[in-house]
């Protein structure tokens, strides 16, 4: 006779796993295959013709996988492979080199960004109870892209710290303790608003078109340029992060309530429950 499974738990191939069932395990692999099928579609395209095959045989060539150097190039960095004893010179096909050097880590840094914004709207809806919250309802990207522009005009000598400054400058307004989630939406469209003026008030500041074309590329985003240095930037806090998000995500999960119609003391009662892990999202 098969024992029954705890309230409050499903089962996952006749196994207790907590939240976790079927459904959603299948829609994560799902997910995964159709970002990987993506990826190398979109590996594809550039101003050097590459078939498909090629480009499946480019990514998984064994010339790069097999040899310990070759990998160490691309992924850790030549510095790295110079203090570890590799040797930093290879040769490789030219459709290997164009996809390894050039398209694998733009598609690579874009998946790492949209998986990133997703996490951080979902992380958003969770704390705030709010199925409408955003980034941009809350007001944060203009923080951000507010802070980037004083750090690139104002504050020069502090632009080696820009990822850091721009990540101060998206929490003051994501943080706003508003009473209801109606509210709070309102108010962080009224705070992005302001900032958005500012932002364009201090483009008239810039000394020169570099910068602004600088500020202009970090406020809207461009894949044009990147390489493996961004990779090596953006994976690290990515998988640093995104555990913890999953984890704190089980302890937030609640009915929310309708983010439409709620009422103020229902809002109330509910953020006033929630667990400490929300602080820490």
């Amino acid at each position: 006779m098969r024992a029954p499974v705890a309230t409050g738990s499903r089962a996952l191939f006749g196994r207790e796993v907590g939240w976790l069932d079927r459904s959603l395990v299948l829609a994560c692999a799902a997910g995964l295959a159709i970002t990987v099928l993506a990826g190398l579609l979109q590996v594809r395209f550039g101003s050097h013709p590459v078939t498909f095959r090629q480009v499946v045989a480019a990514v998984f060539d064994p010339l790069v996988w097999l040899r310990p150097n070759v990998l160490a190039s691309f992924l850790p960095g030549d510095g790295l492979t110079g203090a570890l004893g590799f040797e930093r010179s290879f040769d490789l096909p030219t459709e290997t080199l164009i996809v390894w050097s050039v398209r694998l880590p733009r598609v690579l840094v874009a998946a790492l960004v949209g998986l990133n914004l997703a996490r951080s709207g979902a992380v958003f809806q969770a704390v705030t109870r709010n199925g409408l919250a955003s980034r941009f309802t809350l007001g944060v990207p203009p923080g951000a892209g507010l802070a980037v522009l004083l750090t690139l005009i104002v504050f020069v000598n502090v632009a080696a710290l820009l990822p850091l400054t721009a990540a101060l400058g998206g929490r003051p307004p994501s943080s706003s303790s508003t009473p209801s989630p109606g509210r709070g939406d309102l108010a962080g469209v009224i705070v992005g608003t302001v900032l958005n003026s500012l932002q364009t008030a201090l483009f008239l500041f810039a000394s020169n078109l570099g910068t602004v074309q600088a500020a202009i590329a970090r406020t809207t985003g461009s894949l044009t340029g990147v390489d493996w240095q961004q990779v090596r930037a953006v994976l690290p806090p990515t998988l640093l992060v995104l555990p913890g998000a999953v984890l704190g995500a089980r302890e937030s999960e609640r009915p929310p309530p309708s983010a439409v119609g709620a009422s103020d003391s229902s809002a109330v009662a509910q953020r006033s429950t929630c667990p400490r892990s929300n602080s820490a999202l």
